[in-house]
Protein backbone atom coordinates (compact mmCIF):
# COMPACT_ATOMS: atom_id res chain seq x y z
CA UNK A 1 0.00 0.00 0.00
CA UNK A 2 1.07 3.57 -1.11
CA UNK A 3 1.65 5.98 1.74
CA UNK A 4 2.30 9.63 1.68
CA UNK A 5 5.56 11.14 3.30
CA UNK A 6 3.66 11.95 6.28
CA UNK A 7 3.21 8.07 6.98
CA UNK A 8 -0.95 8.01 6.30
CA UNK A 9 -2.41 5.90 3.37
CA UNK A 10 -3.90 7.94 1.13
CA UNK A 11 -7.80 6.02 1.40
CA UNK A 12 -7.36 6.65 4.75
CA UNK A 13 -6.57 10.60 4.05
CA UNK A 14 -9.33 11.16 1.90
CA UNK A 15 -12.11 9.76 4.06
CA UNK A 16 -10.56 11.77 6.57
CA UNK A 17 -10.87 14.57 4.67
CA UNK A 18 -14.53 13.76 3.02
CA UNK A 19 -15.65 13.19 6.75
CA UNK A 20 -14.17 16.72 7.54
CA UNK A 21 -15.73 17.77 4.01
CA UNK A 22 -19.51 16.44 5.39
CA UNK A 23 -18.76 17.77 8.67
CA UNK A 24 -17.90 21.54 7.28
CA UNK A 25 -21.09 21.48 5.24
CA UNK A 26 -23.44 20.11 7.68
CA UNK A 27 -22.41 22.85 10.19
CA UNK A 28 -23.20 25.18 7.03
CA UNK A 29 -26.10 23.95 6.38
CA UNK A 30 -26.85 23.95 10.27
CA UNK A 31 -25.90 27.44 10.58
CA UNK A 32 -27.75 28.79 7.44
CA UNK A 33 -30.99 27.05 8.83
CA UNK A 34 -30.82 28.87 12.04
CA UNK A 35 -30.42 32.11 10.28
CA UNK A 36 -33.50 31.53 8.46
CA UNK A 37 -35.82 30.61 11.75
CA UNK A 38 -34.12 33.98 13.46
CA UNK A 39 -35.03 35.88 10.28
CA UNK A 40 -38.46 34.62 10.33
CA UNK A 41 -38.66 35.04 14.55
CA UNK A 42 -37.51 38.82 13.70
CA UNK A 43 -40.36 38.96 11.14
CA UNK A 44 -42.90 37.23 13.24
CA UNK A 45 -42.24 39.87 16.21
CA UNK A 46 -42.12 42.63 14.02
CA UNK A 47 -45.28 42.03 12.35
CA UNK A 48 -47.05 41.38 16.13
CA UNK A 49 -44.98 44.94 17.13
CA UNK A 50 -47.22 46.28 14.42
CA UNK A 51 -50.42 44.56 14.87
CA UNK A 52 -49.78 45.53 18.46
CA UNK A 53 -49.60 48.96 17.59
CA UNK A 54 -52.32 49.66 15.40
CA UNK A 55 -54.59 48.31 18.17
CA UNK A 56 -53.36 50.56 20.75
CA UNK A 57 -54.05 53.40 18.40
CA UNK A 58 -57.42 52.12 17.72
CA UNK A 59 -58.19 52.57 21.14
CA UNK A 60 -57.09 55.41 21.38
CA UNK A 61 -59.27 56.76 18.53
CA UNK A 62 -62.03 55.57 19.65
CA UNK A 63 -62.00 57.40 22.49
CA UNK A 64 -63.67 60.26 20.07
CA UNK A 65 -66.62 58.07 20.11
CA UNK A 66 -67.74 59.28 23.47
CA UNK A 67 -69.04 62.52 21.81
CA UNK A 68 -71.73 60.95 19.83
CA UNK A 69 -75.02 60.32 21.64
CA UNK A 70 -75.98 57.59 18.91
CA UNK A 71 -74.08 54.78 17.54
CA UNK A 72 -75.91 54.67 13.86
CA UNK A 73 -76.50 51.40 11.75
CA UNK A 74 -74.29 52.35 9.17
CA UNK A 75 -71.34 52.50 11.60
CA UNK A 76 -69.48 55.68 9.41
CA UNK A 77 -68.29 57.06 12.80
CA UNK A 78 -66.22 53.86 13.96
CA UNK A 79 -65.58 53.16 10.87
CA UNK A 80 -64.20 56.68 10.22
CA UNK A 81 -62.29 56.57 13.83
CA UNK A 82 -60.91 53.07 12.84
CA UNK A 83 -59.77 53.97 9.49
CA UNK A 84 -57.78 56.81 10.69
CA UNK A 85 -55.45 54.34 12.65
CA UNK A 86 -55.37 51.30 10.46
CA UNK A 87 -54.33 51.66 6.72
CA UNK A 88 -55.19 47.54 6.07
CA UNK A 89 -58.45 46.53 5.52
CA UNK A 90 -60.68 46.03 8.13
CA UNK A 91 -63.89 45.40 9.70
CA UNK A 92 -66.26 46.73 12.23
CA UNK A 93 -69.40 45.10 14.02
CA UNK A 94 -71.60 45.66 17.07
CA UNK A 95 -70.49 42.07 19.28
CA UNK A 96 -73.22 43.18 22.37
CA UNK A 97 -76.53 43.51 20.57
CA UNK A 98 -77.51 39.66 21.12
CA UNK A 99 -78.64 37.55 23.75
CA UNK A 100 -75.54 36.83 26.15
CA UNK A 101 -76.91 33.77 28.18
CA UNK A 102 -74.24 33.64 30.87
CA UNK A 103 -75.27 37.39 31.87
CA UNK A 104 -78.92 37.21 30.83
CA UNK A 105 -81.70 36.60 33.65
CA UNK A 106 -83.77 33.66 33.12
CA UNK A 107 -86.94 35.33 34.06
CA UNK A 108 -85.82 37.36 30.79
CA UNK A 109 -84.76 34.63 28.62
CA UNK A 110 -87.45 32.44 29.51
CA UNK A 111 -90.13 34.69 28.66
CA UNK A 112 -92.48 33.66 25.77
CA UNK A 113 -91.47 36.12 23.70
CA UNK A 114 -87.32 35.47 23.95
CA UNK A 115 -87.68 31.95 23.05
CA UNK A 116 -89.78 32.11 20.33
CA UNK A 117 -87.43 34.67 18.85
CA UNK A 118 -84.19 32.39 20.05
CA UNK A 119 -85.96 29.20 18.96
CA UNK A 120 -86.48 30.37 15.47
CA UNK A 121 -82.73 32.39 14.74
CA UNK A 122 -80.72 29.60 16.04
CA UNK A 123 -77.15 30.66 17.06
CA UNK A 124 -77.99 34.33 15.04
CA UNK A 125 -79.79 35.59 18.20
CA UNK A 126 -76.22 35.16 20.82
CA UNK A 127 -73.51 36.98 21.45
CA UNK A 128 -70.72 36.59 23.96
CA UNK A 129 -70.12 39.76 25.19
CA UNK A 130 -72.34 42.47 27.32
CA UNK A 131 -72.10 43.80 30.83
CA UNK A 132 -74.00 42.16 33.58
CA UNK A 133 -77.12 45.02 34.06
CA UNK A 134 -78.55 44.49 37.65
CA UNK A 135 -82.16 44.98 36.33
CA UNK A 136 -82.18 41.86 33.92
CA UNK A 137 -79.39 39.87 36.28
CA UNK A 138 -80.32 36.83 38.58
CA UNK A 139 -79.92 37.54 42.29
CA UNK A 140 -78.01 34.51 42.47
CA UNK A 141 -75.49 35.35 39.70
CA UNK A 142 -74.80 38.68 41.04
CA UNK A 143 -74.46 36.96 44.47
CA UNK A 144 -72.08 34.22 42.80
CA UNK A 145 -70.08 37.03 40.87
CA UNK A 146 -69.54 39.15 44.19
CA UNK A 147 -68.02 36.17 45.89
CA UNK A 148 -65.58 35.47 42.41
CA UNK A 149 -64.59 38.49 42.71
CA UNK A 150 -64.22 39.13 46.56
CA UNK A 151 -66.24 42.51 46.67
CA UNK A 152 -69.53 43.66 46.48
CA UNK A 153 -68.83 46.64 44.14
CA UNK A 154 -68.81 45.18 41.08
CA UNK A 155 -68.55 48.29 38.94
CA UNK A 156 -67.80 48.44 35.79
CA UNK A 157 -68.76 44.58 34.97
CA UNK A 158 -72.30 45.22 36.62
CA UNK A 159 -73.32 48.54 35.38
CA UNK A 160 -76.21 49.96 33.31
CA UNK A 161 -75.44 50.85 30.36
CA UNK A 162 -77.78 49.18 27.91
CA UNK A 163 -77.63 46.10 26.76
CA UNK A 164 -78.39 46.67 22.95
CA UNK A 165 -77.90 49.36 20.45
CA UNK A 166 -81.60 49.99 19.08
CA UNK A 167 -80.31 50.96 15.64
CA UNK A 168 -79.07 47.52 15.55
CA UNK A 169 -81.60 45.68 16.62
CA UNK A 170 -83.12 43.88 13.57
CA UNK A 171 -87.05 44.46 14.04
CA UNK A 172 -87.95 40.59 15.10
CA UNK A 173 -85.29 40.84 18.09
CA UNK A 174 -87.11 44.64 19.06
CA UNK A 175 -90.29 42.90 19.16
CA UNK A 176 -89.29 40.53 21.35
CA UNK A 177 -87.40 41.93 23.57
CA UNK A 178 -90.46 44.88 23.88
CA UNK A 179 -92.99 42.29 24.24
CA UNK A 180 -90.47 40.55 27.02
CA UNK A 181 -90.40 43.94 28.73
CA UNK A 182 -94.64 44.53 28.82
CA UNK A 183 -94.41 47.14 26.08
CA UNK A 184 -98.25 47.06 24.41
CA UNK A 185 -98.73 46.37 20.81
CA UNK A 186 -94.16 45.31 20.56
CA UNK A 187 -94.78 44.78 17.09
CA UNK A 188 -96.50 47.76 16.10
CA UNK A 189 -94.01 50.11 17.83
CA UNK A 190 -90.62 48.03 16.70
CA UNK A 191 -91.47 48.56 13.57
CA UNK A 192 -91.90 52.04 14.07
CA UNK A 193 -88.78 52.50 16.05
CA UNK A 194 -86.76 51.39 13.12
CA UNK A 195 -88.34 53.48 10.68
CA UNK A 196 -87.68 56.81 12.98
CA UNK A 197 -83.87 56.14 14.16
CA UNK A 198 -81.45 59.04 13.22
CA UNK A 199 -78.68 60.49 14.69
CA UNK A 200 -80.96 62.67 16.23
CA UNK A 201 -83.20 60.04 18.66
CA UNK A 202 -83.14 60.28 21.68
CA UNK A 203 -84.55 58.09 24.63
CA UNK A 204 -87.29 60.82 25.45
CA UNK A 205 -88.18 59.77 22.24
CA UNK A 206 -88.32 56.26 22.50
CA UNK A 207 -90.03 56.48 25.59
CA UNK A 208 -93.04 58.40 24.12
CA UNK A 209 -93.37 56.15 21.43
CA UNK A 210 -93.51 52.89 23.52
CA UNK A 211 -95.66 54.77 25.78
CA UNK A 212 -93.99 54.47 29.07
CA UNK A 213 -91.45 56.51 31.10
CA UNK A 214 -87.66 56.98 31.05
CA UNK A 215 -87.21 54.91 34.25
CA UNK A 216 -88.80 52.32 32.69
CA UNK A 217 -86.92 48.87 32.26
CA UNK A 218 -86.96 48.49 28.89
CA UNK A 219 -83.97 51.29 29.08
CA UNK A 220 -81.75 48.67 30.43
CA UNK A 221 -81.72 46.83 27.31
CA UNK A 222 -82.69 49.43 24.58
CA UNK A 223 -79.80 52.06 23.97
CA UNK A 224 -78.65 53.94 21.73
CA UNK A 225 -75.20 53.31 22.00
CA UNK A 226 -72.92 49.90 21.25
CA UNK A 227 -71.78 48.22 23.97
CA UNK A 228 -68.71 45.79 22.86
CA UNK A 229 -67.75 46.84 19.20
CA UNK A 230 -65.08 43.92 17.60
CA UNK A 231 -62.51 45.19 15.30
CA UNK A 232 -60.95 43.00 12.95
CA UNK A 233 -57.85 43.67 10.13
CA UNK A 234 -55.10 41.57 8.42
CA UNK A 235 -51.17 43.07 7.90
CA UNK A 236 -49.41 41.56 5.47
CA UNK A 237 -48.19 39.07 8.21
CA UNK A 238 -50.41 38.39 10.89
CA UNK A 239 -54.41 38.42 11.23
CA UNK A 240 -55.73 40.65 14.21
CA UNK A 241 -59.04 41.28 16.14
CA UNK A 242 -59.77 43.61 19.02
CA UNK A 243 -62.69 43.81 21.27
CA UNK A 244 -62.96 47.21 22.87
CA UNK A 245 -66.24 48.01 25.82
CA UNK A 246 -67.73 51.16 26.12
CA UNK A 247 -67.23 51.79 30.30
CA UNK A 248 -70.21 54.41 31.56
CA UNK A 249 -69.27 56.56 34.74
CA UNK A 250 -69.89 55.44 37.84
CA UNK A 251 -72.68 58.19 38.63
CA UNK A 252 -74.51 58.36 35.28
CA UNK A 253 -74.35 55.10 33.95
CA UNK A 254 -76.25 55.45 30.94
CA UNK A 255 -73.41 57.52 29.52
CA UNK A 256 -69.80 56.30 27.84
CA UNK A 257 -67.22 57.69 30.11
CA UNK A 258 -64.28 55.64 27.98
CA UNK A 259 -63.39 52.74 25.76
CA UNK A 260 -61.15 49.63 26.96
CA UNK A 261 -59.78 46.88 25.03
CA UNK A 262 -61.14 44.02 26.50
CA UNK A 263 -59.45 41.30 24.45
CA UNK A 264 -57.38 40.88 21.33
CA UNK A 265 -55.37 37.96 19.31
CA UNK A 266 -52.83 38.72 16.83
CA UNK A 267 -52.41 35.87 14.84
CA UNK A 268 -49.11 35.38 12.51
CA UNK A 269 -50.17 33.55 9.15
CA UNK A 270 -47.77 31.40 9.37
CA UNK A 271 -49.38 29.77 12.14
CA UNK A 272 -49.14 30.74 16.09
CA UNK A 273 -50.34 33.63 18.15
CA UNK A 274 -51.08 35.48 20.93
CA UNK A 275 -54.61 36.21 22.80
Amino acid sequence: MKTNECGFSTPLAMSVILSLSVITLSFSMLVAAGGKKIDSFRKTVRARKEADSIIKDIGREMQLLREYPCDTDDNNIVRSLVGSACKYSFSVRDASTGINKRIMGRKFRDSAAMEEYMSSCGEDAFTEYGWINPAYADEEMLESTAADFGREDLFPLVNGLPLFNAFNMEEEFARAVLEACGIEKAGEKSGRMKEMLSPGTSIKELSELFGVEETHPVFSLVGLKTAFWEVRFETDKCRASAVFAAVPYEDDQRSVEKYVLVRKSIRHKGGGGYE
